[in-house]
């Protein structure tokens, strides 16, 4: 089974909290200039990033489903024109650049095979790739939510914090989400209900006071492909009227995965 990677969070989490006063001071490096500063942080990372691969790894292989890794194939966002930002100038607007997980991630792809493209983003791409291998053949490994509406295997990665008692000392191992199947029209019941509410986190607007309850009552009974299809161009022509198609069209490419 091919492991479909997808390292942009990783990227985040090996950097969390490095570049702080706190840290520079305890790691003794506060008097190097901003440059050497941002790049010796990005090595620090980059170990922290590796350690977090091999335990992720470690955990897929060691689960009680007998998963069978064969290969890891990694993929990074780092699309210079972005298909997205060309249509909306609100996507993911609200994200501010980080130094060094900009430099840490320079160096990953300087150092090590990664996918990326120049207009698509590492969803695109695993999306791309899983449907080319079939969920038999692969396993997406993301703390994602969106890759969901892919199907097939998917590890989430994302780790909950340790619970700690009032003297600080922990009282819980951390637990991850772990392993997920999705099933192909429980992906596209999640795509469905990201069209009519949207998301928040990438700036995208659904329907106006759609949230996901109502989203839920909507798409959840419905268990066929056109029938998902139907119930959100009802939505979108009962918010929308005649003129539904424009927005219905917009919010289609902002959210689905891979090429069209």
């Amino acid at each position: 089974m091919i492991a479909l990677l997808d390292i942009d969070s990783l990227f985040y989490l090996s950097c969390y909290k490095l570049d702080t006063p706190e840290t520079i001071e305890r790691l003794k490096i506060q008097d190097l200039d901003r440059d050497e500063l941002v790049f010796k942080l990005s090595e620090i990372a980059e170990d922290r990033l590796w350690e977090m691969v091999s335990g992720i790894m470690f955990d897929i292989q060691n689960d009680e489903n007998n998963i069978v890794i064969d290969s890891v194939e990694t993929y990074v966002t780092r699309c210079k024109e972005s298909v997205r930002k060309k249509i909306s100038k609100e996507y993911k607007a609200n994200r501010k650049p980080d130094e060094v997980v900009n430099c840490l991630r320079n160096m990953f792809l300087f150092s090590s095979d990664a996918v990326y493209d120049d207009t698509l983003e590492a969803d695109d791409l695993i999306a791309d790739r899983a449907k080319e291998l079939g969920e038999d053949n692969c396993i997406i490994i993301t703390m994602d939510k969106d890759l969901k509406q892919i199907g097939g295997l998917i590890y989430n990665y994302y780790r909950k914090p340790s619970k700690k008692d009032e003297t600080g000392k922990v009282i819980e191992s951390y637990d991850r989400k772990g392993l997920e199947y999705v099933s192909p029209i429980n992906a596209m019941k999640f795509l469905a209900k990201q069209m009519l509410m949207g998301d928040s986190g990438d700036r995208i607007k659904g329907l106006d006071k759609y949230g996901i309850k109502k989203a839920e009552k909507i798409i959840e009974p419905i268990d066929s492909k056109f029938g998902l299809i139907r119930a959100v161009l009802k939505e979108y022509k009962l918010v929308h009227g005649d003129e539904y198609s424009e927005s219905l069209m917009l919010n289609f490419r902002l959210l689905y995965l891979g090429r069209m």
